[in-house]
């Protein structure tokens, strides 16, 4: 019920399709905003003494909008170089990482088909963060299960780094 609260809980976010938020992450201190099709930034949250109630000055970007996350468990913050600063998710290209203005496929040195994984029940993914050993887990399901039952592991400890800033992979496990 928006109406029974003060707009300044609300923030509209239009991508033109109607799609409905499937996660929420941060990166680089920004709150990022997940369709299955779209990412947007928030870059200032609106404040009650902003006239209107700040809705004007709410400033939302778009990331991207050619694809966005499936999963909203497999959002994970990890850091390379700094705390935090990068944003993994899944989206339905495979496994990606943002630092809330640009985006990087992970998937380049994976085997990412649907011999592998059964790519229509990707939205019960879960990724997990183990920033003592810089490695961030996806657990999904394989290509002949319905339930997250293989791990593909995600390295991105700067002395596994493939492609300035792509880490490695280990997996399916």
């Amino acid at each position: 019920f928006p109406e029974s609260f003060s707009p300044v809980n609300f923030i509209t976010v239009e991508n033109g399709r109607g799609d409905p938020i499937t996660g929420v992450g941060a990166a680089n201190d920004r709150l990022l905003l997940f369709t299955s099709t779209s990412i947007h930034r928030l870059n200032t949250f609106p404040r009650t003494t902003d006239p209107g109630f700040g809705l004007g000055a709410t400033f939302l970007e778009e990331v991207t909008k050619d694809h966005g996350c499936v999963a909203k468990r497999s959002i994970v913050n990890f850091g390379i170089g700094q705390p935090n600063n990068k944003a993994f998710y899944l989206s339905q290209r495979g496994p990606m990482m943002t630092d809330g203005y640009e985006t990087y496929p992970l998937n380049e040195d994976l085997d990412w088909s649907s011999r592998i994984v059964n790519l229509g029940a990707m939205s019960g993914a879960v990724a997990i963060n183990f920033p003592k050993y810089q490695q961030v887990w996806l657990f999904c399901p394989s290509a002949s299960s319905a339930t997250n039952d293989i791990a593909f592991v995600y390295h991105y400890h700067p002395n596994h780094l493939k492609k300035d800033p792509v880490g490695a992979w280990t997996g399916p496990l």
